[in-house]
């Protein structure tokens, strides 16, 4: 709903905004995207540890299990898949909105 999306909006300070559904896919992003060839709007429909290098979707995994709701998760460096031989690496917080 657009009141959760303006109220996640409220505590964002990012490059990117990505709200994820309980499989980890993305359902909204704003902002920045990882590279020229993959803007914000084209990651909704992704699966974001489907694009994220294993060890990073393992942490990323692991952070989204022990997210609570209304706490802010530790910073969390990932590493994003930019194409063949290429990543690029980023720091997220994770956040679950209170019900």
């Amino acid at each position: 709903p657009m009141r959760t999306r303006l109220l996640g909006l409220a505590f964002a300070s990012a490059d990117l905004l990505i709200e994820l559904n309980a499989q980890g896919g993305v359902v909204f992003a704003l902002g920045s995207g990882p590279h020229a060839d993959l803007p914000s709007e084209r990651l909704i429909g992704l699966s974001l540890p489907g694009i994220l290098t294993d060890a990073s979707a393992e942490a990323l995994r692991a952070a989204l299990a022990d997210l609570s709701p209304g706490r802010r998760t530790t910073p969390l460096e990932i590493h994003l898949v930019c194409g063949e031989h290429r990543v690029r690496r980023a720091t997220v917080r994770l956040f679950q909105l209170p019900d």
